[in-house]
């Protein structure tokens, strides 16, 4: 069978490069390789934009947490929904800012805007761990993946060194248009395979009881599994945190999933998405996906559909799930899958290298073309043409991938997750920042300074590595990872949303508000949203609010028992379907109505008019004229100095 499977990767590998050669042959110019001259077909974001969110959000992890934790874990898919709500927010005004201002990345946009060099410096460190540690994670598991399911006959190492290879070669050949098209092609071939063994895991069950029965008792009473299984265990567990005291029920309480849907959020904000959306030649395709791809596919399959695959994962393992022991599910499942049909198996596993692939390349090439076109093409050589700008992208790119590879096969994997795990989480401190760009001009640059840091500091002391690294130096914390049921993200973005909003409200310039209010004039005089009457506008944001609290807030606990103990009746009903699933899937219908309103309805991803306006967000492009150094960069610099001076 595993010959079978090395085959179906390598056409997949010989289509890519053949797209590259094409890329090559029709686009010359150094921008189609940077930025496909911005001019990517709206389709193309469509399909690939989807992909690009359900593998940041980790469609090899998912099925296994679904086989441990069940519905409480499934729930976490509605955070998609959140996702497509801030993704509505920003996406389309952060294209027009870059169309207005003729700015080219997100970095340079957030720079100019708040005329900031430290905004910068954390976009730069987003996409550095995206590049590297982030998609570090994909290549392990596709390095396990492979020599699990091939029965060591592919070495972990030569899989790792082999797949990273193939990618940078198409990536290096074609360019940001070739990897964009690549992953459209794999986006609908993933969605596809997800319907398909959706149907396959079904068909081996026969019923929603059968599914259920599945469930081995490790500890307990059977029902007392099925209670913990298909239930949230809670608003909130002041446990904490994971790695000091373990949540009863488990840990996905609701506090837990809409933090999780927060970080999720991370996804579209990173720098890397932001640049595809910028790349796209006009917003026409940003609606459709937002509403109807990621809030509607994407999240429906994974609510449907990978409840079904983790219970064949849990059938099939017939063992509880930990981090040593997702392989080994994997191939067990895919061992009875090859006893129906090799090529049902081979489509399986291929599936799951698919969701991996699309992460690896994608963050590790967009980091590549920024660093050249915002840190090289504007600090290092401003003068610097297209081909040199090109040969440093690729130059880097190799660098990213030789660096990514090495982590992956000579690094503890604990290293790529300790680093690749912050990065989410890190993206999504950058809502006030957004917000600011988008609709606030009266959010200062030093509240959203302020909130990033705060933000940033809280998100690490609330992840692993923050937490080993304090307690290596100083003393041991008394908390954990996630403490009181509540995401690292969640955390961060509390602190730093309120900072951010106190410090702009004493730190209201003059100058600063004018330079910013440029942008917003050209939004509202050319761009307008909310049309209509005010009863329509506050119907929207208080449907949408109503529907966050009992979707996925603190309101979701209603949907343990409210199908199956009805309100008005003392009997228990007689249904297949566990009542948290049927809330999900009402929750989601809801959810995505609300996405068309906002989307389509109010104009939020609905361009009413071409970019007509030029605002000047950045005086000169030259490093002369960017050379003031920010003050607490420079009295860093002092301090240095003077010590020297002192000897």
């Amino acid at each position: 069978m595993w010959l079978l499977l090395l085959l179906t990767i390598g056409s997949f590998f010989a289509f890519a490069i053949y797209l590259a050669s094409l890329s090559v042959k029709h686009f010359r110019d150094p921008s189609d390789f940077l930025n496909a001259d911005q001019g990517l077909p709206p389709w193309v974001f469509l399909f690939a934009a989807t992909g690009i969110v359900l593998a940041g959000h980790g469609l090899y992890t998912h099925f296994i947490l679904v086989s441990k934790f069940g519905f409480q874990f499934n729930h976490v898919a509605i955070g998609l929904v959140i996702v497509s709500i801030v993704s509505i927010l920003f996406m389309q005004r952060l294209w027009l800012a870059s169309r207005i201002s003729g700015l080219k990345t997100a970095g340079d946009v957030f720079a100019g805007y708040y005329s900031s060099h430290s905004i910068r410096i954390y976009l730069f460190v987003l996409l550095l761990l995206f590049a590297v540690p982030f998609t570090s994670m994909g290549l392990i598991h596709i390095g396990a993946l492979l020599e699990a399911i091939t029965d060591g006959a592919m070495d972990r190492d030569f899989a790792i060194w082999g797949v990273g290879f193939f990618l940078f070669l198409y990536a290096c050949i074609g360019g940001w248009r070739t990897v964009a098209f690549v992953a459209t092609a794999q986006t609908i071939v993933l969605l596809a395979m997800l319907m398909l063994f959706g149907v396959y895991s079904f068909t081996e069950f026969g019923s929603m009881r059968a599914i259920m029965n599945t469930i081995t008792v490790t500890t307990g009473s059977a029902q007392q599994a099925e209670v913990a299984f298909s239930s949230i265990p809670g608003v909130i567990q002041f446990t904490k945190g994971l790695g000091k005291e373990a949540s009863a029920g488990g840990v996905w309480t609701t506090a837990a999933i809409l933090s999780y849907g927060l970080a999720l959020t991370g996804i579209v904000l990173s720098p890397a998405v932001c640049f595809l959306a910028i790349t796209s030649k006009e917003p026409r395709g940003f609606a459709f996906q937002q509403v109807w791809m990621t809030g509607g596919l994407a999240a429906g399959l994974l609510l449907l559909i990978a409840p079904l695959i983790g219970m064949a994962l849990y059938k099939a393992g017939g063992v509880s799930v930990d981090s040593g022991q997702v392989e080994g599910l994997y191939v067990a499942l895919v061992g009875q899958m090859a006893d129906f049909d090799q090529l049902l198996a081979v489509a399986f596993v291929f599936m799951l290298l698919l969701s991996l692939k699309i992460a690896v390349v994608f963050f590790a090439l967009a980091g590549a073309n920024i660093f050249a076109l915002e840190i090289f093409g504007r600090y290092i050589n401003p003068n610097a043409s297209g081909e040199t700008l090109k040969l440093c992208a690729r130059v880097t790119l190799a660098v990213i991938f030789f660096v990514m590879a090495l982590i992956a096969s000579v690094a503890p994997a604990v290293f790529a997750h300790l680093f690749g795990g912050l990065a989410l989480s890190l993206a999504t401190q950058l809502i006030p920042a957004f917000m600011g760009l988008c609709w606030l001009p009266w959010i200062s640059r030093q509240g959203v300074i302020v909130g990033l840091i705060i933000g940033m500091i809280l998100v690490i002391f609330t992840e692993p590595l923050g937490i080993v690294l304090f307690e290596m130096a100083f003393v041991e914390l008394p908390w954990g990872r996630w403490p009181w049921t509540v995401h690292s993200a969640g955390w961060g973005l509390v602190f730093n949303m309120a900072s951010c909003l106190l410090v702009s409200g004493f730190t209201r310039s003059a100058a600063g508000r004018t330079h910013r209010d440029g942008l917003h004039a050209a939004f509202a005089r050319d761009h307008g949203v909310l049309q209509g009457r005010r009863r329509m506008r506050t119907a929207l944001w208080s449907l949408t609010l109503i529907w966050a609290f009992l979707a996925i807030g603190p309101g979701a606990i209603l949907g343990n028992n409210i199908f199956s103990l009805p309100v008005l009746t003392d009997q228990i009903a007689k249904v297949d379907m566990p009542s948290i699933w049927v809330w999900q899937v009402v929750f989601w219908f809801v959810g995505v109505t609300i996405l068309w309103w906002m989307a389509y309805q109010s104009r939020f991803s609905v361009l009413t008019a071409d970019p007509k306006s030029s605002v000047e967000l950045i005086a000169d492009s030259s490093l002369v004229r960017q050379t003031r150094i920010p003050n607490w960069i420079g009295l860093f610099l002092a301090r240095f100095a003077a010590r020297d001076g002192g000897k």
